[in-house]
C-alpha cells in the first residue's frame, strides 16, 4: 500500500494521503512519497493542477508524533531529516 496514491483527472494530478487508520498522520514514507510524486508530475507539462485530500474521515491529522519520536532516536536517519536531505 502507497502512502500516497496519485491518479490523473484530466490535467489535473490527484494526490490522496492514504493512511486513513492514522488519520493520514504525516510520517517520514509519507513525507518523501508526496515529494515523489511531486517531483514526477512537476515534471509533465500537461499537469495543469494538483489536487491533494486525504482518504478516510481526515484531510490530516498533521505530523505523526509517535513515528517523529522514534525517528528523533535515529543517529543516522533524524540529522537525515532534519537537514532535509531525506529525497
Amino acid at each position: 500500500m502507497s502512502t500516497v496514491e496519485v491518479a490523473r483527472r484530466e490535467d489535473a494530478a490527484v494526490f490522496t494521503l492514504n493512511r486513513p487508520d492514522r488519520l493520514n498522520a504525516m510520517d517520514w514514507d509519507m513525507v518523501r512519497a508526496l515529494a515523489s510524486a511531486i517531483t514526477e508530475v512537476g515534471t509533465d507539462p500537461s499537469v495543469r493542477a494538483v489536487l491533494l485530500t486525504g482518504a478516510g474521515r481526515a484531510f490530516s491529522a498533521g505530523g505523526d508524533l509517535t513515528s517523529y519520536l522514534t525517528l528523533q532516536r535515529d543517529p543516522v536517519r533524524f540529522p537525515q531529516f532534519v537537514e532535509g536531505s531525506f529525497f
